[in-house]
């Protein structure tokens, strides 16, 4: 059954008049009058079922059916701090399996190696949407944040445990060397292509943050950053 994110799902009763949301689902999924669908509200952590019972011009009506109580969120916060790469694509492709793994939230931030990326509104808002989508094909009941920072705020990181990826072995932890047991509130910093540079890691080092070898190999962002949030979030 296909699942959507909408809000307001508290009557049980209602329309949308969205011309794009009406086109896709009347003309691309050929939905008709009967036909049953899920949908979910992150204030209200369930998937309700509405069945379709009215198709207007402008309008299509849905009336709710049943509930289905469940929770498929993990039970602490899993942000991930994600240095800019170098394509607007590794973006996308960050948020969306990252958002289908279970990150709470994503912070992208400017490294002194990550390059120049041009953000307008137009596409935060396709990023906002792909991870919209991922939640809805996921089956989670929580979208996660976006937010893009110019500077790190080592104040607002006292109070968690964070851990940022190096490219190098030395005086570092591999993963499962981390004690996962106590922290509610867990930070993961990702580096840009070649990685972070000394007086990065300087400063990470002097917040106490953890540094984290992975692999011999060097990975791309994209994939350190998958490989780190489903090893946690299956260890946690």
């Amino acid at each position: 059954m296909q699942r959507f994110y909408f809000e307001n799902l508290e009557k049980d009763y209602f329309f949308i008049d969205d011309k794009n949301f009406i086109n896709q689902i009347l003309k691309v999924l050929r939905w008709k009058i009967g036909d049953k669908y899920v949908f979910f509200d992150w204030k209200l952590q369930k998937d309700f079922i509405f069945e379709l019972k009215e198709i207007q011009k402008n309008k299509i009506f849905f009336q709710k059916c049943d509930k289905i109580d469940k929770n498929s969120e993990i039970n602490f916060e899993l942000n991930l701090f994600s240095a800019f790469p170098n394509k607007i694509e590794k973006i996308e492709f960050i948020v969306q399996k990252c958002t289908e793994i279970g990150v709470s939230n994503f912070y992208f931030f400017k490294s002194s190696r990550s390059q120049k990326i041009f953000l307008n509104e137009n596409k935060i808002k396709r990023i906002e949407k792909i991870i919209i989508e991922a939640v809805e094909q996921s089956g989670r009941n929580v979208i996660p944040k976006l937010y893009f920072l110019e500077n790190l705020d080592f104040e607002k990181l006292i109070n968690s445990k964070n851990i940022f990826l190096h490219t190098k072995n030395q005086n570092s932890k591999e993963l499962k060397d981390l004690n996962l047991d106590l922290p509610k509130k867990i930070n993961i910093f990702t580096w840009p292509e070649w990685g972070f540079d000394e007086q990065e890691v300087a400063i990470f080092e002097k917040n106490d943050f953890e540094r984290i070898h992975l692999w011999d190999r060097i990975l791309r962002t994209e994939t350190a950053s998958i490989w780190t949030v489903f090893f946690i979030i299956q260890n946690k």
